[in-house]
């Protein structure tokens, strides 16, 4: 059985190393012009709306990762949040590329999952 502290230390190292890859592409795309595209205005946007608006984003997410807990839950399959949104966000980002792929793909993401 593997330990929980250092699966969870597993986790945070690899979230802000994407994070840091995402940071990376921006600042790339914010200084290159023939990237820039439509984001061009982003150059003049206050930072603090920018961070506001990714901060609406996460807790709409959890919100929506706690509707889709209670709702797993409620069909007797145990989850935790973490899980609830680790699915919600390959529902919501596995319907960019498969507009079709409706709630099946959080339901196969969570397919493997053990039940707490």
């Amino acid at each position: 059985m593997t330990d929980p502290g250092r699966d969870t230390i597993i986790r945070l190292v690899l979230a802000a190393l994407v994070l840091a890859l995402f940071l990376l592409a921006g600042m790339k795309a914010l200084s290159d012009p023939k990237l820039l595209g439509v984001f061009a205005d982003l150059k003049h946007t206050n930072p603090a709306w920018i961070a506001a608006i990714a901060g609406v984003y996460l807790v709409s997410s959890f919100l929506n990762a706690e509707l889709t807990r209670v709702v797993v839950n409620w069909l007797d399959r145990r989850v935790t949040m973490g899980q609830a949104f680790a699915a919600f966000m390959v529902r919501i980002y596995g319907n960019l590329p498969l507009a079709k792929a409706g709630i099946g793909a959080s339901a196969a993401s969570m397919r493997g999952r053990p039940a707490a």
